[in-house]
């Protein structure tokens, strides 16, 4: 076998041999929605089995639905973290897109109304992750039931990841649910119900965020040379830790092992511009003759 098609092979055991994946499931700390039309009243509690995240766009019905977890000291870049929402109910006819944003600024409260929403909460300027939801009057094509009563995830990674790579132990993310189309109210659960006394929510419909990590590979806390994740531009970041050396770089593979481009790094913080594609990288950074190597995935 030639020495061109070795090395990538090798390498592509390597990753394979030495990442296994971990997964958590992180329940909200808190979830809510708004109602435009009942501008001053919290829609943080009500009568059994009416609690809901709920979204709707229209010109007399703007619903907003929010969601805040605790990672905790989650320190791992993950390959994959998604918001898990079941949406048990929808209104009107048509299809929505769904839109989940993060919230940048603002202290969740329970008892947030549409009147005080804009001057509390700032969200980011794109989406995170979008969903279709299918109104229940379309039948899933692969069992030809209703559509409607499932199961929606919206990819966070970068959000988990961004938090992730700081310090700390109470690190909390904050989301916000939106309608974009402005066909159908739609409602999901929310941690908070539970309609029949031995339903166990938990286990069942309750909205979770899941985390998958690659262990081994990613670790942000026992990383010595650097943490590396993707910004809302989905570009590559390289976070050094400790000064440079004047050699200090970065390598990026492709998922079959192929070495597509090296970056020198003269900045604790480097913002990779080049554009890769969407697809499963591996990024080896090399800094006073000690490497590490890390999974991003982009978008």
């Amino acid at each position: 076998m030639k020495k061109t098609i070795l090395l990538p092979v090798l390498l592509s055991v390597f990753i394979l041999t030495s990442i296994s994946i971990s997964a958590q499931k992180f329940y909200p700390s808190l979830d809510t929605f708004i109602q435009q039309n009942v501008a001053t009243t919290p829609q943080d509690s009500a009568p059994a089995g009416l609690f809901k995240i709920e979204c709707r766009k229209s010109a007399a019905l703007s619903r907003v639905g929010f969601i805040e977890f605790n990672l905790g000291n989650l320190s791992k870049q993950c390959t994959i973290a998604e918001v898990n929402l079941y949406c048990y109910e929808t209104a009107n006819s048509g299809d929505e897109d769904v839109e989940m944003y993060e919230v940048t600024s603002g202290v969740f409260d329970m008892h947030t109304t549409w009147n005080n929403f804009n001057s509390i909460y700032t969200l980011g300027t794109t989406y995170l992750s979008k969903n279709t939801v299918i109104n229940a009057s379309v039948p899933d094509p692969n069992t030809g039931l209703p559509a409607t009563a499932a199961w929606y995830k919206f990819d966070i990674t970068t959000l988990v990841n961004k938090a992730a790579a700081t310090t700390g132990t109470d690190k909390k993310i904050r989301v916000c649910v939106k309608a974009a189309t402005g066909n159908l109210a739609v409602r999901f659960y929310s941690v908070n119900v539970k309609t029949e006394p031995d339903w166990n929510f938990v286990a069942d419909y309750a909205p979770f965020l899941d985390v998958q990590s690659a262990a081994g590979i990613n670790d942000v806390a026992t990383n010595k040379v650097a943490s590396i994740y993707k910004n809302a531009n989905n570009q590559l970041v390289v976070d050094c830790n400790g000064s440079l050396s004047a050699d200090a770089s970065a390598t990026v593979y492709n998922a079959t092992g192929q070495k597509i481009s090296t970056i020198n790094i003269s900045n604790a913080k480097t913002i990779v511009n080049n554009t890769f594609g969407s697809g499963i990288f591996m990024i080896k950074v090399t800094n006073a003759g000690v490497s590490s190597t890390q999974k991003v995935i982009l978008n």
